[in-house]
């Protein structure tokens, strides 16, 4: 395993692969930084290396978590918002190399909190966490090109343990990501580990699977 340090103390929300680009969110300055995945693999056999942006992109909403969906070739950048019912805004662009081009925006009513999302073969997955010891959400939508607004009551709704942060649809599974290293919970109690654990579900488990 390798550490990458990126050229920016930024407030990483999320990465997400699209071709030769491996896309970062920087919610500090509402962009997507744009880096070659060349560049991440070239000292991969070392504990740590660094690596420069070649393109950092505005995008209409502060983009705390994202990804990029194979089927359509789009990138999904969404904001977080903290109160559990809000409506949110999830914005999704095409994409030439390092150049994005908007193509919409995506309203999911009545659910805030959201932490993470993934796209693929009809199924739109998104995950909702918030503090430390409560639970976490997964919330499946079955994802229509072109349509707009998703509400609550369309979502088939997984509780599951705290701490959820992003999620990845596979052909066969998901694999979800539970990590708690934010400074604040490691100022909360010293004596408590962060957690940075993968759980991979059969999608089968979810109630769908990868057409």
């Amino acid at each position: 395993m390798t550490t990458v340090i990126l050229d920016t103390n930024c407030h990483v929300g999320g990465i997400a692969r699209a071709g030769s680009y491996l896309w970062v969110c920087d919610s500090n300055t509402t962009t997507l930084r744009a880096y070659k995945f060349s560049d991440i693999e070239k000292d991969k056999n070392k504990a740590y290396h660094s690596v420069t942006k070649k393109k950092a992109r505005s995008v209409s909403v502060t983009p705390s978590y994202i990804c990029y969906c194979k089927d359509n070739k789009y990138i999904y950048e969404g904001k977080w918002e903290e109160s559990k019912t809000a409506d949110t805004k999830i914005c999704y662009y095409s994409r030439a190399g390092s150049k994005i081009t908007k193509k919409g925006t995506i309203t999911i009513k009545g659910i805030g909190q959201i932490q993470g999302i993934s796209i693929r073969g009809g199924t739109m997955l998104l995950t909702g966490s918030y503090g430390k010891s409560n639970k976490s959400y997964i919330y499946r939508f079955k994802y229509k090109e072109g349509k707009t607004t998703y509400k609550k009551s369309e979502a088939q709704v997984y509780t599951m343990p705290n701490m959820l942060e992003a999620c990845y649809i596979s052909p066969t599974r998901t694999y979800c990501l539970f990590e708690s290293a934010a400074k604040v919970y490691l100022d909360y109690n010293k004596d408590i580990m962060p957690m940075d654990h993968y759980v991979a579900i059969d999608n089968g488990s979810l109630g769908f699977k990868v057409n």
